[in-house]
């Protein structure tokens, strides 16, 4: 996968442990349905991604809708 295509920009600002990359209207994330290794959350507006990805991918990650699927389907009893 080339780098223009799904580049990590500004992946130094990034905490999410899940957080794999993002462009405009995409963030990538590792995923959290087994055998599959990435689940894409595609934005109609560049805006909506932006503020998702610095709100949940940068801030506040543990409370990221995405994050807390990933927590639960991965509990282990």
């Amino acid at each position: 996968m080339s780098r223009k295509s799904c580049g990590n920009t500004e992946g130094e600002n990034v905490l999410c442990p899940l957080f794999k990359a993002f462009t405009p209207n995409t963030i990538r994330c590792e995923s959290h349905v087994p055998d599959s290794n990435a689940v894409e959350l595609r934005y109609r507006d560049t805006k909506k991604c932006d503020k998702q990805r610095k709100l949940y991918c940068e801030e506040n990650w543990k409370r990221c809708e995405h994050y807390l699927s990933w927590k639960h389907m991965r509990w282990e009893d």
